[in-house]
């Protein structure tokens, strides 16, 4: 029998680069452009992963909603598009024509979307848009991270960090530097700048304080109450406890190009990115 810590290989795939978790489902996005998104259960996905959609250029962004999926592509004209969970294939729509959308985030509340041209943050409802609402943001450069919780979006430009509240509470400077990786959990905005150092940001405001540093190569981050989890170029999966984060430790060693994580209660997946017969797949292993 294989033990609970091993890697298991979900699905291989041909460079598959960005993950997202459902209601009973994993998605990823993959294709040999990056043109296309994939779904399969996270509990088996033995007979295969399903294509769901098929673009004409690269699926930027994906993120996924309780009852949506939202996705954008690197084409001029661009576009955020979202299908509903149970009937991606004939149902999918387009909600915004903007284009360079570099950062995409979702919650019970609908999409949120950083565009560079215009350079502005949209927040739509679920399943309409109309242009989309303008989420206030301190400083004119182009969105390139976004995270949510219950209190505020959090938006990464080239130069800063900042937190706006969702109920209208005005704008927070949280860090004069961009950041490469974000995510929420534990009552908190973590943060990885270029250097590899994580900065903790309380939700209710506040200072934010550095919890780690020298991670690496950051790709993209999770997080929840109980752990921290970092896709790490050429290192694997690293890992933390929110409230102790300067003491982690290597959950995953050396899967080639790690780029996407994603967390449930039970496992972290990823994606290993490369050609399919060069290694590329989605794979989880036990928390």
């Amino acid at each position: 029998m294989a033990s609970a810590c091993r890697p298991v290989t979900l699905a291989p795939s041909n460079l598959p680069l960005r993950i997202a978790l459902g209601p009973g489902a994993l998605y990823w996005t993959g294709g040999t452009a990056f043109e296309d998104i994939y779904v399969c259960s996270p509990a088996d996905c033995s007979a295969g992963p399903k294509r769901l959609v098929h673009e004409i250029a690269m699926v930027h962004e994906l993120a996924v909603g309780p009852a949506f999926i939202y996705w954008s592509t690197d084409y001029r004209p661009g576009y955020v598009r979202a299908c509903p969970h149970s009937d991606c294939a004939d149902a999918s729509f387009e909600l915004a024509m903007v284009d360079d959308v570099y950062a995409l985030a979702a919650d019970d509340g609908g999409v949120y979307f950083g565009s560079s041209n215009p350079k502005s943050v949209r927040w739509c409802p679920s399943g309409t848009c109309d242009g989309g609402h303008v989420v206030p943001t301190l400083d004119g450069s182009s969105p390139l991270r976004l995270a949510l919780d219950q209190r505020n979006v959090y938006v990464g430009t080239y130069d800063s960090v900042n937190a706006s509240s969702k109920n209208d509470a005005g704008v927070r400077s949280l860090l004069p530097s961009s950041a490469v990786a974000f995510a929420t959990g534990a009552g908190a905005l973590y943060a990885v700048t270029q250097t590899g150092t994580l900065w903790q940001c309380p939700s209710v405001g506040g200072a934010c304080v550095q919890a780690a540093s020298a991670l690496g190569t950051v790709r993209s981050m999770a997080a929840d109450d109980d752990g921290l989890y970092f896709a790490v170029g050429g290192e694997g999966i690293k890992t933390c406890d929110p409230r102790r984060c300067g003491e982690t430790k290597a959950l995953l060693t050396a899967d080639g190009d790690t780029t996407g994580v994603a967390i449930d209660g039970s496992y972290v997946y990823w994606t290993s990115m490369a050609a399919v017969d060069a290694g590329g797949a989605v794979r989880r292993v036990a928390r």
